[in-house]
């Protein structure tokens, strides 16, 4: 990661709705774990991926991914660590397992930046879990800081205090720490910022530096060029083993005009030795985050932000090798997501590693190709050019992002969809898009393969965007030539033409094959696995509440940020009665019909996030494995929610009962699934916005005006239409 003399500046999921023209665009589930692959309102940047042993299912593994984590919004990191993990065999299927460290001195945060986890076992195979968790109180005595636990997930708790005080610590160990355990038990250290450092660590204090050891620097490891001018070590160390191979994994400062561009440390490198701590011999690149690719007259160009940083390492999941390394968006470096590609790496019979640079795509642990016949994110674009960048946001009920400031000539790419995959119902020759327009006339070519006819790319549609779009989003549809005739892997971009140079629109998400964008599950393909809850039951993924970001560099000290995550009903502690209340995501659910065979109804009570912006009344929710339909809104279920602008009410909704939507001023888009409306109850929708507009279902028109007229709903100002 640049922390220091900066360069000038991952589940299946929902997006926000958009409603528009009377049309409803829902909420968006991404295609399984494609990039980011945890949801785009998580910003883990420097991942260090690493399989142990699931502590609430022993001879299960999972995969845990210890990073920064980017909260402050203006300035790197933040206040606190937090770990999302996958079993190894559904690595579509992540879940996060809260907060695993904070450092409070004095009731004051430190800032922790790049971390590294390692496990150890002592002769009888207990378990213990070391964490480097980078503190960055300069001159505290803080720097060199390692905490303890003896569960992958935490809590950590410092163990390394120097001489019973609580405010320094021992240990050699500084900028972006790494630590590895060989086969044999012995230990190592890395660390540096634009100078590497490593030594052997005393396995007693997993940090000191093992007597008869020194700290190697580059000089004596061969780093420092001595061999000639490729290593060039930028930071972010981290060390793992291949067979009988040590590969050290860093951030690399590229050469100016190397591979035809400025230099950057927005790379990946590796190098590869006999031992630990070398002597090394330079590999190559992993990674180039700055996604180098050429134009159409051969130009090698940046696709996506020229500028940035980078950190992660390599890991063998299942036979199948993985790069984890992190990407720069929103145009810069404080709000940056996880991000994986699949590689391969090979140990040549005369002691090479090879290890081929990877591709920066969009298809993170879909690595058969993303599903063109699902809804996909816009924010997984890996290839944009002309000024769009993906938005970073914090809003954990939009776990998608979208691209924005696209202009004349932009291109937003994604690599790659396999048409081969299943498209279940939808087999028409259309796609549609969801996008924002911004009030001026446009294309959307729709192309395969590269962006430009010139250079083998296909025109397979085209989209045309008005200056008299509705400006808070709308559904696009495009024919599609011979849709169900491809087949294969392919990218796939869109290229945008207008006249002028002010933004043309904001892309939100798009899926193939029917003149709709939606998360339900049209026989695609079978859904993943559930991930184990903690108790061992299927259950529902907590999302967790982001740590508050504190005040201004010219206020005092932070003091501790509030790290909670929302409570979630023990769903092992009780048996699916009626009357039971259940905390799924932001809502809170109660059961009004008890039944296993997915016929169950739950009532929507209310909401613990009053600050929402975009309400989506699901169809269904899952509680302890088992399917209800949400059959009711209950009574003040949302009042309240001032920053409210559109609500989805779902298909099975029967009962909206009183003061539901009361004194949600901004809501003025609602729309209505259900064609079994039966009730609305008392002030269900008193003071929401005077120009609201309700879309119901065609057929439920002439009946539903009648029933809103009897509820007294509808104002002279508002709208209902089919």
């Amino acid at each position: 990661m640049l922390k220091k003399k900066v360069l000038a500046l991952c589940i299946v999921c929902s997006m926000v709705a958009i409603l528009a023209g009377g049309i409803c665009l829902p909420q968006a589930k991404r295609s399984r774990a494609a990039n980011s692959y945890l949801p785009h309102w998580e910003h883990i940047p420097d991942g260090e991926p690493r399989v142990f042993e699931d502590p609430d299912e022993p001879g299960k593994y999972r995969v845990y991914i210890y990073g920064s984590h980017d909260t402050r919004k203006t300035s790197y990191c933040g206040y606190d660590l937090v770990t999302w993990s996958a079993p190894v065999d559904d690595l579509n299927n992540w879940r996060y397992e809260g907060v695993i460290f904070e450092s409070i001195v004095n009731g004051n945060a430190d800032v922790l930046f790049a971390p590294d986890v390692v496990e150890t076992k002592d002769e009888n195979g207990n378990k213990t879990y070391y964490l480097y968790p980078n503190n960055q109180s300069s001159g505290s005595g803080r720097t060199g800081m390692i905490a303890k636990s003896n569960s992958p997930k935490g809590p950590f708790e410092v163990c390394n205090w120097k001489d019973e005080s609580q405010t320094k610590t021992d240990g050699i160990l500084g900028f972006d720490p790494a630590a590895f355990v060989d086969d044999d038990g012995r230990v190592y250290g890395y660390w540096g910022f634009q100078s590497s450092n490593m030594a052997e660590l005393d396995p007693e204090t997993m940090c000191t530096l093992k007597a008869g050891s020194k700290i190697l620097t580059e000089k004596d490891t061969g780093i420092d060029g001595s061999e000639g001018d490729n290593f060039r070590f930028f930071e972010a160390s981290s060390m793992r083993k291949v067979k009988d191979k040590y590969v050290f994994v860093y951030s690399r400062k590229t050469k100016e005009g190397e591979f035809g561009l400025a230099a950057s440390n927005y790379t990946l490198a590796y190098a590869y030795g006999d031992t630990p701590l070398g002597p090394w011999t330079y590999g190559g690149t992993l990674v180039d985050g700055r996604a180098r690719e050429t134009d159409q007259n051969g130009k090698v160009i940046c696709s996506q932000m020229s500028y940035g940083n980078t950190h992660g390492s390599i890991l063998e999941i299942n036979g199948q090798w993985y790069l984890f390394y992190h990407r720069c968006i929103n145009n810069d470096m404080y709000s940056r997501q996880a991000t994986v590609e699949a590689i391969d790496v090979n140990v040549t019979e005369d002691g090479e590693v090879q290890i081929k640079e990877a591709e920066v795509t969009s298809q993170g642990f879909e690595i058969s190709g993303l599903n063109p016949y699902k809804k996909q994110t816009a924010g997984s674009a890996c290839f944009m050019t002309g000024g769009p960048n993906i938005k970073a946001h914090y809003d954990t009920s939009n776990p998608g992002s979208d691209v924005v400031n696209i202009k004349n000539g932009s291109i937003v790419g994604y690599k790659y969809f396999n048409f081969d995959l299943g498209k279940g119902t939808r087999d028409k020759d259309i796609m549609a898009v969801n996008l924002i327009p911004k009030g001026k006339d446009g294309t959307i070519k729709i192309m395969l393969d590269r962006p430009w006819e010139s250079d083998g790319g296909t025109e397979i549609g085209s989209i045309e965007i008005s200056a008299t779009d509705d400006p808070e989003g709308v559904l696009k549809t495009a024919e599609i030539d011979s849709l169900s005739s491809i087949e294969g892997k392919h990218a796939l971009y869109f290229v945008f033409k207008s006249s002028g140079s002010s933004v043309l629109c904001e892309l939100n998400s798009f899926q193939f094959g029917d003149s709709t964008v939606t998360d339900e599950d049209e026989g695609q393909d079978d859904k993943p696995a559930a991930s184990p809850a903690p108790d061992g039951e299927p259950g529902e993924t907590p999302i967790p509440t982001p740590t508050p970001v504190p005040g201004t560099p010219a206020s005092p000290s932070p003091t501790v940020p509030s790290s909670t995550v929302p409570p979630v009903v023990n769903q092992s502690e009780a048996s699916l009665a009626v009357g039971k209340v259940y905390t799924i995501g932001n809502f809170t659910y109660k059961i009004t019909k008890a039944d296993t065979s997915g016929k169950g109804m739950v009532l929507l009570v209310g909401t613990k996030n009053k600050k929402i912006k975009s309400i989506q009344v699901p169809d269904t929710v899952k509680i302890k494995g088992t399917k209800f339909r949400v059959a009711g809104i209950g009574k003040a279920a949302f009042k309240g929610c001032k920053l409210a602008t559109r609500a989805v009410i779902g298909k099975y909704v029967s009962t909206i009962e009183n003061s539901a939507f009361e004194s949600c001023g901004k809501l003025k888009k609602i729309n209505l699934k259900t064609t079994t409306l039966k009730k609305i109850g008392k002030k269900a929708f008193k003071g929401i916005h005077k120009k609201a507009r309700f879309t119901v279902p065609k057929k439920q028109l002439k009946k539903y005006k009648k029933l809103f007229r009897s509820a007294k709903v509808i104002k002279k100002s508002m709208n209902i239409s089919g």
